[in-house]
């Protein structure tokens, strides 16, 4: 299938003068667009379905992109490298793997080196098994994402659907995936992999009673901590998130805890999951969403270490808008972005505050979003200072996705 070329074009926007690191945690701050970049996508954005899009950053400070298309010639994975002023999008699913739906963006990763790894679900022809059988597949380039080698399983080679997968690469170069697996008992599972050198070592099973649509989220850092953040399914349809350290690199997981008893209980799988990261000071940091036993749409970010977390600070802040999906990162002074949808009626946007790790502590919100329906966001902390930020918008007659560069100024 032929590829459009998408062009890039970008606007400086003028901010105030950059705060470091260290008097972070003493000023209030606020995220700044220094940069933003656009991709249109072929097509009107009633044409084509653009799946949210996954975001990484090489050590180089490269972005990458991932996204899965749907157009009247099927689904593919997409993949496009920022290297250069344009953008050509690479597909990355053979005919042999493809693609098993839309509904999510594909897992995305790169590697110390440049490898870019990007994970997808591809649909499994087995005797008797349900229409979502599937198998979870990593593949990889060593040119920065300009080619993909063949697809590789990272499990073994049985019946079951896998997918609302996260992928990660630690300071080694080490691909840590996570993903959700049914038909393998009577509820769904939470399944991890380490993958060095292009081999996939033993599956763990990190919980069996989890909520089956709620996507993964996985984080690691320089210091070979790794972290997984699912939601579980307690007594009484309750759908609480849960999160299991690894201090080994994903060798080995403690066991589960329970990040906050929300008490929102639905008969039903919500399909929203949370996001993570590590901060400097051996936490992790936990943004999610939950109604509640009252019934409230809220976000919620929460610290914890060892011991647990502690109580949890409302991220909303109700201004007439209701919450949706979150992301987070933090940098590696402790501060850091997240960013949210929030909807109306009529809107959605793409939200930011900033948050300083070791005390909760957040900055004023910013709108970052222009079109009329923007969803999907992402962010992730670049190598070289401040954060990259991404999601999609709807402003007719365009489907773009919109990529920008952040960075944490003291608020006015």
């Amino acid at each position: 299938m032929a590829l459009a070329m998408m062009r890039i074009g970008f606007a400086a926007v003028a901010a105030g003068v950059a705060i470091a690191g260290c008097d972070a945690g003493r000023l209030a701050l606020e995220p700044r667009v220094e940069e933003r970049h656009e991709l249109v996508h072929p097509g009107a954005p009633h044409t084509a379905h653009v799946s949210e899009p996954a975001l990484a950053v090489a050590p180089d400070g490269t972005p990458h992109l991932a996204w899965i298309r749907r157009d009247e010639r099927g689904a593919s994975v997409q993949s496009a490298s920022f290297a250069s002023g344009d953008a050509a999008p690479v597909r990355v699913d053979p005919a042999e793997r493809p693609v098993a739906g839309s509904h999510q963006a594909p897992g995305l990763a790169v590697a110390t080196g440049g490898r870019v790894h990007v994970s997808w679900s591809s649909p499994r022809r087995d005797e008797g098994a349900s229409l979502f059988a599937s198998d979870l597949v990593l593949a990889t380039s060593s040119d920065g994402g300009r080619s993909f080698a063949a697809p590789l399983r990272l499990h073994e080679d049985e019946p079951g659907s896998r997918g609302f997968e996260s992928i990660a690469a630690d300071a080694g170069g080490a691909v840590i995936a996570a993903w959700i697996e049914s038909d393998a008992g009577p509820g769904a599972a939470t399944r991890v992999v380490r993958v060095v050198d292009g081999a996939a070592g033993l599956v763990t099973s990190l919980g069996e009673q989890t909520c089956p649509c709620c996507r993964i989220a996985v984080a690691v850092d320089a210091a070979g901590r790794a972290g997984v953040l699912w939601r579980d399914e307690f007594p009484g349809r309750v759908r609480d998130m849960v999160f299991a350290r690894s201090r080994d690199g994903g060798l080995r997981f403690a066991p589960a805890g329970r990040v906050c008893e929300d008490g929102w209980a639905l008969d039903a799988c919500p399909h929203r999951g949370g996001a993570l990261a590590f901060a400097p000071d051996d936490r992790a940091l936990v943004a999610w969403y939950s109604e509640g036993s009252a019934g409230q749409p809220a976000l919620w970010l929460a610290t914890g270490n060892a011991g647990g977390f502690g109580a949890p600070t409302a991220l909303h802040d109700g201004d007439g808008s209701l919450p949706d999906r979150v992301a987070l990162a933090i940098g590696a002074d402790g501060a850091g972005v997240v960013l949210w949808e929030r909807q109306t009626p009529v809107r959605s946007e793409i939200a930011a505050r900033a948050v300083v790790a070791g005390d909760r502590r957040l900055g004023p919100t910013l709108v970052l979003s222009r079109g009329v329906h923007a969803s999907g966001p992402a962010v992730v902390a670049s190598p070289s200072g401040g954060f990259v930020a991404a999601w999609n918008e709807e402003e007719f007659p365009a489907l773009r996705t919109v990529l920008v560069n952040l960075a944490l100024r003291s608020a006015p």
